[in-house]
């Protein structure tokens, strides 16, 4: 049996200015091209654990390690530097330059990655926008954008993909075709993919499920189909 990609022991994360702990997960495994799903009411934490996973937040307490690599152990230019070349994140806000075209935007995806990379081309194509690889954000519709922020985030083959909430702003219809779309190109990748998700809908498309408030009591974090 392969090694956990990522494991999280005794993780305590809080929000400035509160006391209580936000989040406190005892262990959690995330198995080598997993792809999971994280659901739980607004303010559980979710997308503070995906924060903390991508590296983009320190740690109160206990330990994250990805691949070997603990990121309690690197500081604010290391953490970026990892999670340029080996995360892929699609945030809520999808953070496209509006200067810049589809095909501009998705090569960013890779500036920090010096190994082999997937083909910007053949990624749009594969996302349905062959036909909009010079059109800016601003010429695109919000699922369009969508498909951008995606491919902007497999490009570099990243050993996690994070993805916080990627459909909430979509109809019904373009959140099942871009959640098939991200598992498709996680499974393509090789990456392991966690997602946050508030839509009993779309979280049914995923095989293993986890409940944040469950994962907070466990003594081991366990998906659920």
């Amino acid at each position: 049996m392969a090694e956990p990609l990522v494991l999280v022991r005794n993780l305590v994360l809080t929000h400035p200015g509160l006391a209580e702990p936000v989040v406190q997960i005892p262990a959690w495994d995330l198995d080598p091209g997993a792809q999971v799903v994280l659901e739980g009411p607004s303010g559980s934490g979710k997308s503070t654990v995906l924060h903390a996973l991508a590296g983009l937040r320190p740690l109160q307490g206990g330990t994250i390690i990805v691949d070997g690599i603990s990121l309690g152990d690197l500081d604010e230019t290391a953490r970026d530097r990892w999670r340029g070349s080996q995360v892929g994140v699609v945030f809520q806000t999808l953070n496209l330059l509006p200067g810049f075209t589809a095909l501009e935007n998705v090569c960013l995806g890779s500036a920090f990655k010096s190994g082999p990379t997937m083909d910007p081309v053949a990624l749009l194509e594969a996302v349905g926008l062959g036909h909009r690889l010079h059109h800016r954000p601003g010429h695109l519709s919000l699922g369009e954008q969508q498909r951008v922020a995606i491919a902007r985030a497999v490009i570099r083959r990243p050993r996690l993909l994070l993805a916080d909430e990627p459909t909430g702003s979509l109809d019904p219809r373009t959140a099942e075709a871009v959640t098939d779309l991200l598992q498709h190109l996680a499974a393509q990748a090789g990456s392991t993919l966690v997602m946050v998700c508030h839509q009993p809908t779309i979280a049914a498309r995923f095989s293993q499920r986890m409940d944040i408030r469950d994962l907070n009591r466990a003594g081991r974090g366990a998906c659920t189909s």
